[in-house]
Formats: C-alpha cells, structure tokens, sequence
C-alpha cells in the first residue's frame, strides 16, 4: 500500500480574478450574440416598388403590431451595438442615432411634429395636426433577440478557467 499526502492550497484571490476575467468575455460573447439576432430580426424589408404614372416609388408597409419593425433604411439595425461598460457589464441596444428604437420596442404616444405631419399627409393620407398625438404599436426587437439567443447561453458559460494549482 503507498501512503500518499497531499495539499491542496486554494488562491482565492487568483481564482475570482480568472473567475471574473472569464465571466467578462462571456459576457461580452453573449452580449453580441443579441447584437446579431437584433440585427437579423431588423433584416425583412417592408419596401415595395410601385410604378405610377411612368414614376417609380417605393411604397412602405409597416410590420404587425407585435412584430419587428420592417428594414427601411437600415439607420436602426446599423445602430445596434454591444458595448462594455466600465464596471465589466455589457449594454445592447440602438445607439443615440437611431432614438425611435424605444418607441418601436415598448410602442407609445409621440407628438407629431410639422415633419412628420407632411410624411404622414404624403405617405398616408393621414393628416394629423401639429402637436397632437399618434400611438406607435408595440415592435418589439431586442426582447424577442434576448429571448431567442437565452438557451445558448449556457454553453458560453460552460469551462470557465478557474486558474490555481495543486502540489
């Protein structure tokens, strides 16, 4: 029989430090996953070409309430970003550029401006007056993204090195 000691010492400084370091990329690993499943969410076109009196145009039709907003000019889905913040969290969403990312995610009540007022004449027949109020349904992106990307976030997670050593 072989008699056998052993010590097993544990640097818990060393191991929250890899610990924290791993989680980090992880983070960051699932946080531009959402990134790329928002992106393609934004990725159906709603544009229809339309020829009229010998003029071409493109007609828009927006997406079912409930649904992703359809791709116009692409400035919402180019917005989207991933970005780490200083305390090691990440951040996912549209960025400053594109601010009506909120009202197609949670819908609401916006005022209609003398811009928007043309537009909505214009684009459909609808004339508001400046100041009163339109209600945006509900388009939501980056909640059904974060939804659709959750299951694989396991696996990221799975092996995170914890460094330390035995002697």
């Amino acid at each position: 029989m072989i008699d056998m000691k052993a010590r097993v010492y544990l640097n818990t400084d060393e191991i929250a430090d890899h610990l924290k370091k791993g989680v980090t990329e992880r983070l960051g690993k699932c946080a531009l996953m959402v990134e790329a499943e928002a992106k393609r969410l934004l990725s159906k076109g709603g544009a229809t070409p339309v020829t009229s009196s010998g003029k071409r145009e493109i007609k828009y039709t927006p997406s079912e309430t409930g649904m992703p907003p359809h791709l116009r000019s692409g400035n919402l889905r180019g917005s989207i970003q991933a970005a780490r913040q200083p305390d090691g969290s990440w951040v996912v969403g549209p960025a400053t550029t594109a601010p009506y990312g909120r009202i197609h995610e949670f819908g609401g009540l916006i005022r209609v401006t003398a811009k928007m007022r043309m537009w909505l004449g214009m684009n459909l027949g609808i004339w508001k007056a400046v100041g009163s109020s339109v209600h945006i349904p509900a388009r939501p992106f980056m909640r059904p993204a974060l939804d659709n990307c959750r299951a694989r976030f396991a696996k990221v997670f799975e092996n995170i090195p914890l460094g330390g050593a035995v002697s």
